[in-house]
Parts: C-alpha cells; sequence; structure tokens
C-alpha cells in the first residue's frame, strides 16, 4: 500500500487514457474499407482460396494506424479463420 493513496496503482495503468481523444473524422473512411471488405467480390476471392490486399499509405502521424484498428474491429468477426496484419515501416532494399 502506498502510505499517501493508501493503495499502490500502476502509473501506466492509470495514465494510459489521460488525454487520449476518440479518432475524429474517420468514421467515413471506414465505413468505406468496411464496406469493401465486406463486397462480394472481396468476400467470393478470399472464400475460394485467394486473398486481397487493401493497403492504407501516408505520412506519418496521420493515424492509418489508427483506421485499420476502427476497420478491423468492424469486421474482425467476418475474417476469423484468415486474416493477416503486415505493417512496412520503411522501403523494402531490392539490392
Amino acid at each position: 500500500k502506498d502510505p499517501v493513496h493508501g493503495e499502490h496503482v500502476n502509473s501506466k495503468e492509470a495514465t494510459h487514457h489521460i488525454g487520449v481523444q476518440l479518432p475524429i473524422g474517420r468514421e467515413n473512411d471506414t465505413k468505406v474499407l468496411v464496406e469493401m471488405l465486406s463486397s462480394n467480390d472481396f468476400c467470393c476471392k478470399t472464400e475460394k482460396g485467394g486473398a486481397s490486399i487493401i493497403s492504407i499509405v501516408g505520412k506519418g502521424g496521420i493515424g492509418k494506424m489508427t483506421l485499420a484498428n476502427m476497420v478491423l474491429n468492424e469486421v474482425e468477426q467476418q475474417f476469423v479463420e484468415r486474416r493477416w496484419w503486415v505493417c512496412v515501416s520503411e522501403r523494402p532494399n531490392h539490392k
């Protein structure tokens, strides 16, 4: 126990969500990607053993990972058995 506060609290846990805002202005982007992933063409390819790739690209800090997480939360149950998450942060060296 903490003598001042009566109970010890992990500072990382206590401050994890302080000042964190929910994403603003990504609802339409999320909707477009969810519709794309839910479309018949996309689902038919993946059901037949194929794979489709959707890339989210842009400058650092614009919310690419946040958008990807929002989309994943919407479609996670649809792709329980087959999904891949690949993060490419640098240009590959093609030597």
